[in-house]
């Protein structure tokens, strides 16, 4: 009688540690990220318009930010909104930045665009940072240099 005892538990032993090592191997992924929920951050730039970021507890998951343009030669300054692809983000504690390499942008009327920008942001309990955006238009032999300069924001958490 102590045989099929014996079979049980040489059955259920290695399958229960076969179970935990499975288990430690692959965790369930939550649906929400670890830490603080996700919160929402608004503000302003120095230029005085709208910048955003979505922040999980000390991770920047999202950022836009409105830029006013300055062009050469007396052309019509521009808003430009970027927001930066997170898989630009450089993340050491609290500090990010974020470069984005020239792109060819949609041509309008004739009009080639190409863009840049960098990102320097910390966030925490008092997020802020500047953003850098540089669009240039070409047409022929024509070029015009739109530039923001370091622009300044800073964002306080969103009331919900």
């Amino acid at each position: 009688m102590a045989t099929p005892k014996l079979g049980a538990w040489l059955v259920i032993v290695p399958l229960a540690i076969g179970l935990v090592v499975f288990a430690a191997l692959h965790p369930q992924k939550s649906p929400m990220p670890s830490g603080a929920d996700p919160a929402d951050w608004r503000g302003r730039t120095a230029q005085g318009l709208a910048a955003t970021a979505t922040i999980n507890g000390r991770w920047l998951d999202g950022v836009s930010v409105e830029v006013r343009l300055r062009c050469d030669g007396g052309a019509k300054p521009e808003t430009f909104v970027w927001s930066p692809s997170p898989d630009l983000y450089a993340q050491n504690g609290d500090e990010v930045t974020a470069d984005e390499a020239p792109q060819q942008l949609e041509a309008t009327d004739g009009w080639r665009r190409s863009f840049e920008g960098e990102l320097q942001m910390v966030v925490g309990d008092r997020p802020h940072g500047t953003a850098s955006v540089r669009l240039t238009w070409v047409r022929g032999e024509t070029q015009v240099l739109c530039r923001s300069g370091p622009v300044a924001f800073s964002l306080r958490r969103d009331a919900t």
